[in-house]
C-alpha cells in the first residue's frame, strides 16, 4: 500500500489531545458530552463512535449517558391517587406579558395520566382561528 492512502482523517492530533484532556479534566463527562464539546468548541463534526475510539488510542474509556427511567405502576398508582385526592383545587387563569396562562389542575393531570385517546380542553376554552386564546 502506498503511503499517505486511503481517506485523510477528520480529526487532528492536537484535536485528539484535547478531546482527551477534556476526558481528563471532568471524567463524568458523558460520550454525549464528549460530542458536543468537539462540535462547540473544535468546530468538529464527530459522532460518539469517533469519540470513543480516540478515546481507546489513549486507553480511557467514557460511558454512555442513562435515560430516565419510565414511571413504574407503583408510582402511577400513587399519582392517581393523589389526583383523585386534589380533585377539587381551584384552576387559576394568570394574565402575564400579555399571555393568559392557565395553571394545571389536578383535574388536567389525572386526563393526562389516564391518556385518553381523543384531546379534550380541559379549561372550557375555545381556541380562535390562528391558535391563541
Amino acid at each position: 500500500m502506498k503511503p499517505g492512502a486511503g481517506r485523510p482523517q477528520k480529526v487532528t492530533d492536537r484535536e485528539r489531545r484535547l478531546i482527551k484532556l477534556q476526558q481528563l479534566r471532568d471524567d463524568t463527562c458523558s460520550l454525549a458530552d464528549l460530542v458536543r464539546y468537539a462540535d462547540t468548541d473544535l468546530n468538529l463534526s464527530i459522532g460518539r463512535s469517533t469519540v470513543s475510539c480516540i478515546l481507546r488510542d489513549y486507553n480511557m474509556v467514557s460511558y454512555i449517558a442513562p435515560r430516565k427511567p419510565r414511571i413504574n405502576p407503583s408510582q402511577r398508582g400513587k399519582r392517581l391517587q393523589r389526583c383523585y385526592k386534589h380533585l377539587n383545587w381551584i384552576r387559576t387563569a394568570v394574565y402575564a406579558q400579555g399571555f393568559f396562562v392557565s395553571l394545571l389542575t389536578a383535574a388536567a393531570i389525572l386526563q393526562a395520566v389516564k391518556a385518553t385517546s381523543e384531546p379534550r380542553d380541559i379549561h372550557g376554552h375555545s381556541l380562535n382561528s390562528n391558535g391563541s386564546w
